[in-house]
Parts: C-alpha cells; structure tokens; sequence
C-alpha cells in the first residue's frame, strides 16, 4: 500500500505544524527580531576576558553580534562561543574594523548560534593582540540570516554618527562605537540601547534600529567631549533565509 506524506505524518504522530519546510519559512516571512544582550563590564589591562549571553526561550533560529571597543594599540585576534554544559566551541566571523588612532571598534557574527532549539547560554571570549583596555558587548536576535551592508566612520567631538542604507526591508542596523569620553554618552532618539560600558579610558557602546523600508538611517551617539575620538561601525542585520547570502559589503 502507498500511502501519502499527510498520512504519513499522522502514523508517525508528527503534528502537520511541527515541520518548517523552506516553503513555510518564506511564508512567514521569518524576520530578523531582537532577543536579548549582555556585556562584558570593562576589562582593564587585559588580552583576554569572557561573559556569558543566554538566549531567551523565544528565540528561533537565533545569531549573535559582538561589538568590541579597545582602547589602544590593539586588534581582536579572534572570538570564540562555548555553549554551556557542552564542549562544543565555535568561531566568530570578523565582519569590520573601524579606529581613529588607539580607538578602534571591531564587530563579529556568529550567523547560527548553536542548537535552533536548545537555546544555550554561551560563553563568548575575545582574545587581543596585545594588553589594553577594552570592553565589549554582545546582542542575540532570532531568525538571523547574516550580514548585509556594512561601512563605518570615525572623528573628534560630538556627535558620533554613521549613515547606513540597508539591502532589504525589514533589517536592523547595528552600531559599535568606541568613544574616548569616559561618561556622558547617550543615544539619539528612536534608537535601542543594547550596552553601554563606560571606564577610564572611553566608552564602548553599542544600539540598534529597526528599518521597515530600506532607506539612509543614522545611528547617532551624543556627549563626547570636544575634542575627543571616536570610531564607529555599522552593520545591517538581515533576516533569516534557507540559503543566507555571504557578507555582502
């Protein structure tokens, strides 16, 4: 007897509903949504230092953004993520670097964090070239399908600032800044927050923004002292795909 997939689901008690199909994702149009965010604190005098991001049970199909600020002459070798209660460690992607001398902001991705399904708190680890203040933060988001545009800038005095026009509709753009100002710093309006790591050498900030229509959207940071350095980089996050494309500049 031949029987069908339908009726086949339904001998193997699997609920029509409980496969995602290719099809099903475009249908729903699976798009990128914000989960969660963490930081590292400020690390002084280190090349090296750790924190731990949990993903929230919501999340699906969900990929991590870190944003590094270092204040020195220094460059990120690399950023691992180790999911806890396991031994698996995975490699973060450099996407940027952006510095205006000893100031310098770098972002990486990790486009699937893990297991879709078991939402792990992973612990993410940066490791420097040399010894120097630094700090970092760290923003989940589900149904993450890489990384699109990306540019950045860098100045002196206020404000910080960086126009990015997204590929396609409905991406966040992301901004890492790396300021000398070592308090002070806000955010424009109408954009979110997601860390903000003031110490004795600057300040490391990172906010986002959703953008429904693809069009020139500015990620603003206010407060820095005449004077002062910055550098900034942006990225678009886009949503989820089967097929996901490579960074595409």
């Amino acid at each position: 007897m031949v029987i069908n997939r339908r009726d086949f689901l339904k001998l193997a008690g699997v609920g029509a509903l409980s496969l995602i199909t290719p099809m099903q994702r475009r249908k729903k149009k699976m798009t990128v949504a914000f989960d969660t965010a963490f930081n590292s604190g400020y690390s002084p005098g280190v090349n090296t230092y750790s924190w731990d991001h949990a993903l929230k049970t919501s999340a699906r199909f969900p990929g991590l953004v870190v944003g590094v600020s270092i204040f020195g002459a220094a460059t990120v070798l690399s950023i691992s993520g180790e999911e806890g209660g396991t031994s698996e460690i995975r490699d973060f992607t450099f996407v940027r670097e952006d510095h205006n001398g000893n100031y310098r902001s770098e972002i990486w991705v990790l486009p699937v964090a893990f297991d879709f399904y078991s939402l792990p708190t992973v612990t993410i680890a940066v490791n420097l070239s040399a010894t120097v203040d630094s700090s970092a933060g760290s923003s989940s988001y589900s149904y993450f399908g890489g990384i699109g545009a990306h540019d950045g800038a860098n100045g002196t005095g206020d404000p910080a600032s960086k126009a990015l026009t997204p590929n396609q509709p409905n991406s966040y753009v992301l901004s890492n800044l790396c300021a000398q100002t070592a308090s002070g710093i806000t955010n424009a309006t109408l954009q979110n927050n997601r860390w903000d790591v003031p110490g004795a050498s600057g300040t490391g900030m990172g906010s986002d923004k959703l953008v429904a229509t693809p069009a020139s959207t500015t990620l603003q940071f206010n407060g820095i002292s005449g004077g002062h350095s910055w550098a900034q980089s942006s990225v678009e996050l886009l949503s989820y795909v089967a097929a996901p494309p490579a960074i595409m500049g």
